[in-house]
């Protein structure tokens, strides 16, 4: 007899109609409008590391690929803090960040996340592009980061 015959069903691949790959949130506000107009499902993509198949597009629609979305900016060694766009990995955010004496080790999951802790914590305010396009920022539009000098 050969190996064992995995019972884990997988899901059958289901890719969708069309991919797009917004450069700025401007952008994507004007492409996630346009589907919840028109009623077509929207599947974001972040940077494909995930092994449970988010991105299966079981109803068709767009795929939101947000890897062009890379841009690091505010950063503020003081505050400990950095802005971020949804297409920016640990690696690049650590490369950018290296030779200012910071380091972000914080994973979605695995031995960094047991080690350091999770990314709920270290998320001070999130810029959310909503299905019908519009923009919510949980924190507040320019809400800065809650580490500081004290006086």
């Amino acid at each position: 007899m050969g190996p064992a015959m995995s019972t884990v069903p997988h899901a059958r691949c289901a890719p969708p109609d069309a991919v797009v790959w917004p450069r700025d949130v401007e952008q994507l506000q004007e492409m996630v409008a346009l589907c919840h107009q028109h009623r077509v499902p929207m599947v974001p993509f972040g940077t494909g590391t995930g092994l449970e198949g988010g991105v299966n597009a079981v109803e068709g629609g767009v795929c939101f690929d947000l890897n062009r979305m890379a841009a690091i900016s505010e950063l503020s060694v003081e505050d400990f803090s950095v802005a971020v766009e949804p297409g920016v990995t640990r690696k690049a955010l650590n490369a950018h960040l290296r030779g200012t004496g910071l380091w972000f080790p914080v994973g979605a999951s695995g031995t960094n996340a047991v080690r350091y802790g999770t990314m709920r914590p270290n998320v001070l305010n999130l810029r959310v592009v909503l299905p019908d396009g519009s923009l919510l920022h949980t924190a507040g539009p320019g809400r800065s980061a809650r580490y500081g000098v004290m006086e």
